[in-house]
């Protein structure tokens, strides 16, 4: 994680922000985003704080004393939302990344050790990789090593060291680290490979059942909720009705239209956006 205290220390915000911005495979120069984020907080803020001291003082015609103070504070929001965005877009996006490789990485590992069951070398097998691969993040990181060793001058070693760091998921990370070792050491490039892939799929054969279940509650406690729960609640809402009655002031009829028409639809929608989200780990 990157502690927000971290993020605020000078230097050591731009060192961390630097290391999150290269993970997160955004293609602009950092030093052209550094620009951006120099200057977006202040150009929002102040067009902020120009647009509403306008309509305060020829719209509303409050003096323009009364105007400029009104119009400070959303300036000074607009400007720290612009801040956030830019800061946390990279953190976001180096998420995404890392999220969208671990959902692939172990057919992936599967593919380079039958081409290192082959024979192959570090680099064919990352070529081999390159031509075939469908997930185009772990495909940049593969054109990134590539690029190290074969433009670069890099040899394997070093460029795997680089893609390491390079890597927005940990598990990649550590898997650059260990195909380096490997080849330091004993060079046995299909055993490492073999034995992360076995781990990997006992690991995803665990989420797999862990998610069965959760998806098992989730479906008993939505048919409580939203098929038995509605009901209930509007057979109460009528009764209330029907007898003039009202909940905390509140007519039943409103109740009822607002439930079935906006609480429902809403929390099933977020039922959903749970259930995707669960999915996409797996």
């Amino acid at each position: 994680m990157y502690p927000l205290k971290k993020l605020l220390s000078g230097e050591e915000f731009y060192r961390e922000l630097k290391k999150i911005y290269v993970k997160s495979g955004i293609k602009m120069f950092f030093e052209d985003y550094m620009k951006i984020f120099k200057f977006s907080p202040f150009i929002a803020a102040f067009s902020t704080f120009t647009l509403f001291t306008i309509l305060h003082f020829l719209f509303l015609r409050y003096n323009i004393v009364l105007s400029l103070l009104l119009a400070t504070i959303p300036g000074l929001i607009a400007g720290l939302l612009t801040f956030l965005v830019i800061t946390y877009y990279p953190l976001l996006m180096m998420k995404n990344r890392a999220s969208s490789i671990d959902a692939t990485l172990t057919y992936t590992l599967a593919f380079m050790a039958a081409l290192a069951a082959g024979g192959l070398s570090v680099i064919d097998i990352f070529s081999e990789l390159l031509e075939v691969e469908e997930n185009r993040d772990i495909k940049e990181e593969a054109a990134a090593f590539l690029k190290d060793t074969t433009l670069g001058g890099l040899d394997v070693s070093t460029a795997l060291e680089r893609a390491a760091k390079r890597s927005p998921s940990r598990m990649l990370e550590r898997i650059f680290e260990g195909i380096r070792q490997t080849i330091i050491t004993s060079g046995n490039l299909t055993g490492f490979l073999e034995f992360i892939v076995e781990r990997l799929i006992d690991e995803k054969r665990r989420m797999l059942l862990e998610l069965s279940n959760a998806l098992g509650l989730l479906s008993e406690a939505y048919i409580t909720l939203m098929v038995a729960g509605p009901v209930i609640f509007a057979i109460i809402l009528g009764l209330a009705s029907m007898l003039g009655g009202g909940i905390m002031g509140l007519d039943p009829i409103l109740l009822l239209i607002f439930f079935t028409f906006i609480l429902l639809p809403l929390s099933s929608l977020g039922i959903l956006v749970l259930i995707d989200s669960w999915l996409s780990r797996v």
